[in-house]
């Protein structure tokens, strides 16, 4: 069994659908497979979470990984200090198209910034390294 909670939240998230915690995603991973133990999935979940950087695959096409983790703090940065707020859904939905028709958006990612812009899209503050919205 594949365990990815990053992904599902940030799926999730760019769904328009509310935060999970990991307890919550295994009793979802549960619940599609009821043969499946809620606490050795739950221990899954949490190995999936603490992962270390080194752990994680980063294609040659994206930046490096501290170029990465500016672009990630930044965003970060702008979602605290803006108490969270986010763009409409509507501007999402045009910034995700953007992102749709871009040569350098691949995997839901950006090659120009490493971000997943799924999450990257729905903070008013962030902008396209590529200046598209």
């Amino acid at each position: 069994m594949l365990i990815n909670y990053a992904q599902a939240l940030a799926d999730r998230l760019a769904a328009g659908e509310e935060y999970i915690t990991a307890e919550d995603y295994a009793k979802i991973l549960v619940s599609e497979d009821p043969a499946l133990d809620y606490e050795k999935v739950l221990a899954l979940v949490w190995a999936d979470i603490r992962k270390p950087a080194s752990a994680v695959e980063v294609p040659d096409d994206f930046p490096s990984l501290t170029e990465q983790m500016k672009s990630f703090s930044g965003a970060l940065v702008d979602f605290v200090a803006t108490g969270f707020e986010t763009v409409t859904k509507e501007d999402y939905k045009r910034r995700i198209e953007i992102c749709n028709s871009c040569e350098m958006y691949t995997h839901k990612r950006c090659l120009l910034c490493g971000c997943y812009m799924p999450a990257k899209a729905w903070i008013p503050a962030q902008i396209c390294k590529k200046g598209s919205w």
